[in-house]
C-alpha cells in the first residue's frame, strides 16, 4: 500500500445532490465571478471526475465521484483503494430537500467511512447539507437536526477522534465560501492564502480572455476605407481587408 502524503479531496453524494456544481463553483472556480444563477444547470458527473491544483509545492487532487447508485458501489467496492487511499479530505454532500434519499445517502456513507477507515484513517470528514436555502425558514433547524443525528448516528466508534465538520450550504450564498474554506485551510495546513490567490489568479485569467474576445470581435473581418485617387486624378473611397487579413 502507498505511503504517499495525503493529498486528496474526495466529494461523494448521490446524484443531483451537488456535487459537480460544488466543484465547478467555488471549489475550481471554473465559472464567472459572482454566484451562478438558479437557471443555471450542470450536466450530471459520469464515473468520475478528477482535478490537480498546484499551490506551490503542494499538490491536491480533486475527485467528483458520479453518484448513480452502480458508480458509488463501485467506489465503495471493487475501486475502493483507488478512490480512498491518500483522502485527506472527505466531502459528503446530502441534498436538503430530498429527505426521502436520505437513507440511501446514509448507506453509501457508512460504506465510504469504513473504507476511509481502512485506507486513509486521518482524513477528515466534512457533510454539506446542501441545498439548504430551499428549506423553508422555519423548518431549517430541524431539518439540520434530523439529518445531522440520522448521517452520524452509528458511526461513533469510527469517528471519536476525528469528529465530523459539518455545514448548511448552498450556492447562492456564502455559505459555500465558508464550508469551501474549512475544507482548503485543512488541505493546505492553514496556508488558505494560498487557495485565495489560486482563485484571484483564475479571476485574472478569466478577465484577460474577456478582454481578448473582446478584442477579438472588434478587430474580426471589419475594413478599412481609404481614400485614393484614380486614374484621372479624382478623389474616390473604397474598402480594403486590415493588414494580416487578407487570405
Amino acid at each position: 500500500m502507498s505511503q504517499a502524503k495525503p493529498n486528496k479531496i474526495v466529494l461523494m453524494g448521490l446524484a443531483e445532490s451537488g456535487k459537480t456544481t460544488i466543484t465547478k463553483f467555488p471549489l475550481l472556480n471554473l465559472l464567472n465571478h459572482s454566484f451562478p444563477t438558479k437557471d443555471e444547470r450542470f450536466h450530471a458527473t459520469i464515473d468520475y471526475e478528477r482535478h490537480k491544483l498546484a499551490f506551490g509545492d503542494k499538490e491536491i487532487e480533486i475527485f467528483d465521484l458520479g453518484g448513480m447508485t452502480s458508480f458509488l458501489e463501485r467506489f465503495t467496492g471493487q475501486l475502493a483503494e483507488f478512490i480512498f487511499l491518500n483522502v485527506k479530505a472527505f466531502v459528503f454532500i446530502v441534498d436538503s430537500i430530498e429527505i426521502k434519499n436520505v437513507s440511501w445517502a446514509k448507506y453509501f456513507f457508512d460504506l465510504a467511512l469504513k473504507q476511509l477507515t481502512r485506507y486513509s484513517p486521518m482524513a477528515r470528514i466534512f457533510v454539506f447539507q446542501h441545498k439548504s436555502d430551499l428549506v423553508p425558514k422555519h423548518m431549517r433547524a430541524e431539518v439540520r437536526n434530523t439529518i445531522e443525528e440520522y448521517i452520524v448516528s452509528g458511526t461513533k466508534h469510527i469517528i471519536r477522534e476525528n469528529p465530523i465538520n459539518y455545514y448548511e450550504t448552498s450556492v447562492f450564498t456564502s455559505s459555500i465560501i465558508q464550508a469551501i474554506d474549512g475544507v482548503m485551510s485543512w488541505m493546505l495546513d492553514g496556508e488558505l492564502y494560498l487557495y485565495h490567490q489560486y482563485l484571484q489568479n483564475q479571476d485574472r485569467e478569466k478577465d484577460f480572455e474577456k478582454e481578448r474576445e473582446q478584442l477579438k470581435k472588434r478587430n474580426q473581418n471589419i475594413p478599412e476605407e481609404i481614400t485614393y485617387r484614380d486614374e484621372f486624378g479624382k478623389l474616390k473611397k473604397r474598402l480594403v481587408p486590415k493588414k494580416g487579413e487578407e487570405d
